[in-house]
């Protein structure tokens, strides 16, 4: 069963041939991506762990709520999912490019083909890099004083005093044998 949605017209009809479908499943689907909330699958999960009972509402309603914000922001977490949406949350305003790139990792794991779990590890890899690569760049940015190498002019020692040191260095090197 064929069906079409929306309007038949001079552009309608371009616009909606898109929308031909074979069956419902599909138009949900399709609906579900057009409507569905911009927030990422990360920010969704977030927001679970921030949900608390008000004094007024009832447990009951609490509890659907609960069941519904996690439906819809797929709470099916593995342990090191767990570990690194910790670790993001966790990060500061300081810190807030690292933040980015690790939402960035996770999001590009997500939607892989097939979908890989980011490890922790692999985030503060991350995170390591990127640190490196801005105190490089703020190195170069910032010459800041040349560290030069400056000789001094050694004192030639006294040929007198040549036998006194050697002598001293052998009675040394001797007294070391002795405990080998």
């Amino acid at each position: 069963m064929l069906t079409r949605v929306g309007v038949e017209g001079s552009d309608g009809g371009e616009r909606s041939g898109d929308f031909v479908l074979k069956d419902g499943q599909s138009l949900s689907e399709d609906m579900k991506d057009l409507f569905s909330d911009i927030k990422s699958r990360f920010v969704r999960q977030f927001e679970c762990f921030q949900l608390c009972c008000a004094p007024a509402q009832s447990v009951l309603d609490f509890g659907a709520t609960v069941n519904a914000k996690c439906e819809r922001a797929d709470m099916s977490l593995s342990k090191e999912e767990i570990k690194c949406m910790i670790f993001i949350s966790g990060l500061g305003d300081s810190h807030r490019d690292l933040r980015h790139e690790c939402l960035r990792q996770m999001e590009k794991g997500r939607s892989a083909t097939p979908p890989r779990t980011i490890k922790l590890e692999t985030l503060l890899e991350e995170c390591r890099a990127i640190q490196s690569l801005q105190s490089s760049s703020a190195a170069l940015g910032n010459p800041g004083q040349v560290h030069a190498i400056q000789s001094r002019p050694q004192k030639a020692l006294d040929i007198e005093l040549m036998p006194y040191y050697s002598n001293e260095l052998d009675d040394c090197f001797q007294h070391c044998r002795g405990f080998e």
